[in-house]
């Protein structure tokens, strides 16, 4: 994206909301370009959440209208969602599930949207509310 158009966290864009905004110490910067990831408006599958295989299916599958892939996010961009939520809106105070793996077959992280931003792993096999993010 071309600096002259500027983003910020918050904006409403290509079908989601800016959630970060990439900085000259990130990998993949460009300076004069605005790069970063948008989230999905609202959770996907509703208020129920669901496990984490259908997590990941559920963002594989929307539809991006052309504007790009949709993914579960990673436990990092969780957390930057976290700090960023009062601008982004919409997320409720329970787990979120995140694409990173805990390092057994049967675990993943979530990021926990209370007070106490709790990062935790749990079964894959448990319910968990789910935000897509895309690139940009």
């Amino acid at each position: 994206m071309i600096a002259s158009s500027l983003l910020k966290i918050g904006d409403m864009y290509r079908n989601g909301i800016v959630g970060y905004i990439k900085n000259p110490k990130d990998v993949g910067y460009v300076e004069g370009e605005q790069h970063g990831f948008i989230v999905s408006i609202n959770d996907v599958l509703g208020d129920y959440g669901c496990n984490w295989s259908d997590a990941q299916r559920a963002c594989s599958e929307l539809d991006g209208n052309g504007s790009g892939v949709w993914r579960l996010p990673s436990i990092t961009e969780l957390k930057i969602l976290y700090g960023n939520r009062g601008v982004i809106g919409g997320f409720k105070e329970v787990g979120y599930w995140s694409s990173t793996d805990e390092g057994t077959k049967n675990d993943a992280y979530i990021q926990i949207f209370n007070k106490a931003s709790l990062c935790n792993h749990d079964e894959k096999t448990a319910h968990h509310s789910v935000r897509a993010v895309q690139d940009f």
